[in-house]
């Protein structure tokens, strides 16, 4: 038995050649759902009455399923779905699209959980101090390390 080299060779070009959509489908994913992820999370951590639910429910939704079965969903279900409603137009769309909306779908979900978790770190006791140097609540978040005098 000998290794293949050409083989590895031949793989390993095919994998770089991948690199550049890979990058392209992570951008717009984070792109779209950084600001709808911190919406989120501000609005899990407000406790926003009738929205708090929703977004809690979607956030352990898609965290709670593999991402190939969301990948199946949107790219297989989803487009028949469309197929059956508007006809033959769903499976015309670019594959991409299917990519950017699951990875973005994905991502709202898990940054909204990073976003939550990093503004709940603030400290009551921060938040109160910062409140009380005339600072604003979305001030004290960025700046309750910090108060200057």
């Amino acid at each position: 038995m000998s290794l293949n080299t050409d083989f590895m060779v031949k793989v390993a070009q095919t994998a770089i050649q991948g690199v550049p959509v890979t990058l392209q489908i992570v951008l717009v994913a984070l792109v779209i759902s950084f600001p709808i992820g911190i919406l989120f999370a501000l609005i899990r951590i407000y406790r926003v009455k009738g929205l708090q639910r929703l977004v809690q429910f979607y956030v352990s939704l898609v965290r709670g399923t593999p991402i190939i079965a969301q990948i199946l969903i949107v790219y297989s279900a989803f487009p028949s779905l469309l197929n059956m409603i508007i006809g033959r137009a769903a499976f015309a769309i670019n594959p991409i699209y299917y990519a950017y909306i699951v990875f973005t779908l994905n991502a709202i979900a898990t940054l909204t959980e990073v976003f939550r978790s990093a503004l709940q770190t603030v400290d009551k006791g921060q938040m109160e101090a910062g409140l009380m140097v005339g600072m604003q609540p979305r001030q004290t978040f960025g700046g309750s390390f910090c108060l200057r005098h």
